[in-house]
This record gives structure tokens, sequence and C-alpha cells, in this order.
């Protein structure tokens, strides 16, 4: 669908008499949006589809099961899941994922924030095995949990709305001072340009 729809985008355009060649140069400029399903290179030689940015019931749905569906061979894939934000039913829209991720091939579950245990604990009781479920409080937890178990070629999936900012677990794995332990943060910015990311945030 969304080929087909930019097709007629380009047939509407090349019409208002705009090259073809012109147009082209200025669709390659077009960068992605960070945190929308971007492939990545991550740390410790793993694959990151960085899915980030935000996070509701159906966005997330869609991104476990585009990772449920790549063959990356004998290699695992990580589910990391922050808080889905600002829902009427939080309690039960985080079952129902965990619900959705046992149904899925994906090989480890790891949960972070109040709301993910709901989660955890519905992806246990739907037979997903107990040893590759993680429920913990903060990233910091999370990265300490990842870094024994990651090898290179793993694909890690992340996934939470914005002000959950799980994408420190990727500065962590790195190597990098990451003292802020917020589950939920106040800032919109991302977090490498924050002055509290060492030192933390005491709201």
């Amino acid at each position: 669908m969304a080929s087909v729809l930019t097709m007629i985008a380009l047939s509407k355009i090349t019409q208002q008499s705009i090259s073809f060649d012109s147009l082209i140069k200025v669709i390659k400029t077009i960068a992605p949006l960070q945190g929308r399903m971007n492939l990545e290179k991550g740390p410790m030689g793993t694959i990151v589809l960085n899915d980030s940015l935000r996070a509701n019931p159906a966005s997330t749905a869609s991104g476990l099961k585009t990772l449920s569906g790549f063959n990356i061979g004998n290699h695992r894939k990580f589910a990391v899941l922050a808080e889905m934000g600002e829902l009427q039913k939080p309690q039960i829209e985080h079952e129902k994922i965990g619900e959705l991720i046992a149904k899925l091939k994906i090989d480890y579950l790891v949960s972070i924030g109040p709301w993910q245990k709901y989660t955890a604990n519905l992806a246990i009781k739907n037979n997903m095995q107990k040893d590759k479920v993680f429920w913990v409080k903060d990233v910091q937890t999370a990265a300490q949990i990842l870094r024994p178990l990651i090898k290179p070629g793993d694909l890690i999936y992340l996934k939470g709305s914005l002000l959950r900012h799980v994408n420190r677990i990727l500065l962590l794995l790195d190597g990098k001072e990451v003292g802020c332990r917020a589950v939920l943060c106040p800032f919109y910015h991302p977090c490498e340009k924050c002055q509290y990311l060492k030192k933390g945030f005491n709201q």
C-alpha cells in the first residue's frame, strides 16, 4: 500500500513541471525518523530494531510481529519493552502484549517499569519460558541482564513511550555513564544531550 501511495504521489508531483531527477535528489536527502523501526548497528555486535520514539498497543503489537518475522538464523531475538504511556486501561493493554509475545517467535523478553510487570506475567502465564522473561524496575537493571546474554548477531527490539527513554539501554551497553534511573522522565530531548544523564534527575 505504501509503495502504491508513493507512486501516486510521484505521478502527481511530476505533473507539476518538476523533473524526475530533481525529485530523486530530494528524496535521497530525506533521513528516516529516528526511533521509528530503524535497523541500527547495536552494542556488542548486535543489531537493534529501534522503535523507541512512541508506544501504543497497536504499534507495539505491530513491531513485535515484525521482530518475530525476521529470519536471523541461529541468533536470538530480544524484545526490550518499556511502558506504554497515557492508556485508559494500562493493565489490560500491557497484559495483551504479554499474551501476544508468548505466541510469537521471540526468544527473550525484558520488561521495564511497573506496568510492564503485567506484560511479563502474562507472557509466562501463556507458556513463554520463565527463565527467558525478565521484569525490572529500571534501564540499569535491564542492561545488567542483557549484557551477559546478548551475542554478536542477536536482534534487539526497543520499544517504549518517549518519556520512558528506553534507548538509555544502548548507552549503558556501550559502556557510557548513565546515572538517570527515571522510569518516567519529564524531558522530551534526547538522553545524550541531557544534563541529568550522568547524575540523574530528582523530581
